[in-house]
């Protein structure tokens, strides 16, 4: 199992934020629930990963919510295009 996750935060931030995985894996595209400031969030994972970022990895995921990916291979990629458009 992967031991990071890098997940898509609602911040007008043009970067993604990496996750220690938890207990619950989560899959490539599915929502998860994150601690982020007060409050917890659930977003979209975009990549699971074993590479250890170059700043401090923020908390632990809270939990995996999806088994399956909301968002497919091709929905994800066209999102990444967009956000790099």
């Amino acid at each position: 199992m992967p031991e990071f996750c890098d997940i898509a935060l609602p911040v007008p931030l043009e970067m993604t934020f990496t996750y220690r995985v938890g207990e619950t894996a989560p899959v490539v595209g599915g929502r998860v629930l994150v601690p982020f400031r007060t409050t917890r969030l659930s977003v979209s994972s975009t990549a699971l990963h074993d590479t250890p970022p170059s700043v401090k990895a923020k908390n632990r995921l809270i939990t995996a919510i999806d088994v399956v990916p909301v968002f497919d291979e091709q929905l994800l990629k066209l999102g990444n295009w967009i956000a790099q458009y």
